[in-house]
């Protein structure tokens, strides 16, 4: 999946630029007696009516937020694709002297470097600003924090239901889902009978919090090997197996994806009312609104069919 870059920065001539550096950030601070931190353009808070979200004028407490803002100059060199979270503007005998862009609580930017630079002490500066009333970047941090967990924490769950094969190639589809031919020699090896597999990977496509939308990407690869498989067999292996939610849940967003969709038509013959009926049951039971909207239109879908 392309990254999609809101920066509007062009990287060639910010490759020039000097690399990012405390003491270059210190001298950006020199005489500054007024900071004042705004949205930065394309944030959630750009079209707030009062565009200054916090001011800081006390000179300990700026002194003290300079310090707690340094970068740790070994995490340099990359740029996030965004615009920043918010603009902090240096201000000096009421002239605005540099604008420096803090980006999702965790590193900053500077139009005169080469790069963006992580912050050093993260948690410190949150800690600060929320001390001083500021608080919402220590609680988006901690919702972020609260988030990557749940993350690692379906990870785990997923990786627990699937082949042992999928764990040996984990990094290598985990952010692209794209999986490596090796993967499915490996399944192939592993589990060798193909209705076995088919089940195997049936189960683990209905392995999801989320079927629907808003999963992470590894969570498609189930479906990138079944398309190896005729339709026309998945739905065989479904109705010899014991018919159980994961396989209901698997099957669903199978045939239901919008991808099948597109070449569903061509597989209606095999997609009996009774497998219409066990997905109507099981997403009712379920009270998933969307899976009944799903299987709604696959039910009409069939009735179309010519000869009915």
């Amino acid at each position: 999946m392309p990254v999609i870059d809101f920066t509007g920065i062009n990287w060639e001539e910010m490759a020039k630029l000097p690399q990012p550096t405390n003491e270059h950030l210190r001298n950006l601070f020199a005489g500054v007696d007024h900071i004042i931190i705004k949205p930065a353009r394309l944030s959630e808070f750009y079209e707030d009516p009062n565009p200054v979200l916090f001011e800081i004028t006390q000179p300990d407490v700026i002194k003290q937020f300079a310090t707690l803002i340094e970068i740790d100059e070994t995490q340099v060199g990359f740029h996030c694709m965004c615009a920043g979270t918010y603009n902090i503007e240096l201000h000096a005998n009421g002239q605005q002297q540099a604008i420096i862009s803090y980006h999702h609580e965790v590193s900053i930017r500077y139009n005169g470097w080469s790069s963006d630079a992580g912050i050093a002490n993260t948690r410190g500066l949150i800690s600060f600003l929320a001390q001083l009333g500021f608080t919402k970047p220590q609680e988006d941090y901690l919702e972020t924090q609260r988030r990557q967990e749940e993350y690692q924490q379906a990870d785990s769950e997923w990786l627990a239901a699937a082949p042992k094969s999928f764990s040996t190639y984990w990094d290598e589809f985990r952010m692209d889902g794209h999986y490596p031919q090796a993967l499915v020699e490996a399944l192939d090896e592993e589990i060798p009978d193909k209705t076995a597999q088919i089940i195997a990977l049936l189960q683990l496509f209905g392995q999801s919090k989320n079927p629907w939308s808003g999963y992470p990407s590894y969570e498609g690869i189930p479906q990138e090997i079944l398309n190896n498989y005729h339709a026309k067999y998945i739905l065989e292996v479904y109705a010899g197996s014991d018919k159980n939610d994961k396989l209901k849940s698997g099957l669903g967003r199978y045939i239901c994806s919008f991808d099948f969709r597109k070449v569903r038509k061509k597989h209606l013959q095999y997609i009996t009312e009774e497998v219409i009926d066990d997905l109507e049951k099981y997403y009712t039971a379920l009270n998933d609104e969307k899976g009944m909207h799903e299987v709604n239109r696959l039910r009409k879908e069939k009735q179309r069919q010519p000869g009915k």
